[in-house]
């Protein structure tokens, strides 16, 4: 079941039908281009998240200076 939910959470595929997929298929998949293509949409997007909470995070030091220097 644990492998059927990951398959299913990295492939985008429901979850039925993860579990109606050969055992094999998850082995297939996470060797596969399709899957490396995955991972790297997902690191992609997580270094644009970090990138958002620096911006945000350099605005609201800024704001604090304004405000301590009022």
């Amino acid at each position: 079941m644990e492998t059927a939910f990951k398959l299913s959470k990295d492939s985008g595929m429901q979850l039925n039908h993860a579990l109606d997929s050969p055992i094999s298929f998850a082995s297939i998949f996470y060797d596969s281009d399709a899957y490396k293509i995955v991972k790297q949409e997902r690191k992609y997007e997580a270094e644009k998240q970090q990138t958002l909470y620096k911006i945000a995070n350099e605005i609201i030091k800024a704001l604090n200076n304004i405000n301590s220097s009022s």
